[in-house]
């Protein structure tokens, strides 16, 4: 059914399409991965503290934060003995966790971080938050640029936000699909989206407003999707850039989606929904619908992907295409 469904909105079987998403229980969480196929695998195991991670855009690595720091960890493409027959993939850690939360060969490449990773397009370097030290339990700070060598160590650093001394809280940086803007939230007046340049730069607003929970870039560039949260209900928004315009209504749902993440051809749409497991527990559970050709709308309603009987929350955090 997984399958099916995977098969008619996703990509082409080349390149092969992965969604990374988290799953977290009442003790842990997991680093998960969807194949084109609907199987789910893990990358970063149960038991483990990470609640965000990235895959490079080669697939040749994994950037995570654990215990508040960021981690770069190899990752190499492992193929079912059957894959001849269905092409699967899994990607799969080069060596194996030694003990929980923790993987053998991941390099430390800063010691404090709280949101993000997103990589630069190339591959050469990441965007992170780096939290002010009273920031409390939203941990937001600064939006920093550290560079990751091609054996996965850390380079030189840059800090993109707050370079003259402001206190302004930062967060949740993600990388335009051309690489040369950041995209990241400020709960500071004045508050709302902006961009700043991954060479650093003055910060440009978007002039767009307060509410607004999470963000993704089109796969052109030139639009931005976002979930923004009211008191009765949420809405996901597609708008444009640099000139944002009006943003456009493309789902609206009590249930306040969030999380949204897009496809790499711009036809699917991953999303968080929180779900009512008992009457007394809800969890957010990942659901995927085919977009319009504009991404203005669904053309469909969204279909649940997870289990909705199980007490796990998951949210979308990345979609990717991966070389066959």
């Amino acid at each position: 059914m997984i399958s099916a469904f995977i098969s008619a909105i996703a990509l082409s079987a080349s390149p092969l399409p992965v969604l990374v998403f988290r799953r977290t229980g009442e003790t842990s969480s997991e680093i998960m991965g969807m194949t084109q196929q609907g199987e789910f695998v893990i990358l970063r195991g149960a038991q483990s503290d990470s609640l965000k991670a990235a895959i490079s855009p080669d697939g040749t690595k994994i950037a995570f934060i654990a215990s508040k720091k960021l981690f770069v960890a190899p990752l190499r493409r492992e193929a079912y003995e059957t894959a001849s027959r269905v092409s699967a993939r899994r990607w799969v850690t080069e060596a194996r966790r030694v003990r929980a939360g923790e993987w053998t060969g991941a390099v430390l490449i800063a010691d404090s971080a709280s949101s993000g990773p997103s990589w630069l397009p190339d591959g050469s370097a990441l965007v992170y938050a780096r939290p002010h030290a009273d920031s409390g339990f939203r941990e937001q700070g600064d939006i920093m640029r550290v560079e990751v060598r091609r054996d996965g160590t850390g380079g030189a650093s840059l800090q993109l936000t707050n370079t003259t001394g402001g206190r302004h809280r930062d967060s949740v940086p993600i990388c335009s699909p051309d690489g040369t803007r950041v995209l990241y939230s400020r709960d500071t007046d004045p508050r709302g989206l902006y961009t700043v340049s991954p060479r650093g730069g003055t910060p440009s607003p978007l002039g767009l407003g307060l509410g607004w929970d999470s963000t993704c870039w089109m796969p052109d560039g030139r639009r931005i999707l976002a979930s923004r949260i009211s008191g009765d209900g949420s809405g996901l928004f597609a708008f444009g850039f640099p000139k944002t315009g009006t943003p456009q209504m493309i789902h609206y749902s009590r249930a306040q989606d969030a999380s949204p993440q897009v496809s790499p051809d711009g036809r699917s749409l991953a999303f968080a929904r929180p779900t009512r497991i008992t009457s007394a527990l809800t969890v957010p559970k990942l659901l995927i619908g085919s977009l319009g050709d504009e991404g203005e709308r669904f053309r469909r309603m969204p279909t649940m992907i997870t289990p909705a009987a199980t007490s796990t929350a998951d949210y979308p955090l990345q979609w990717l295409a991966l070389p066959l």
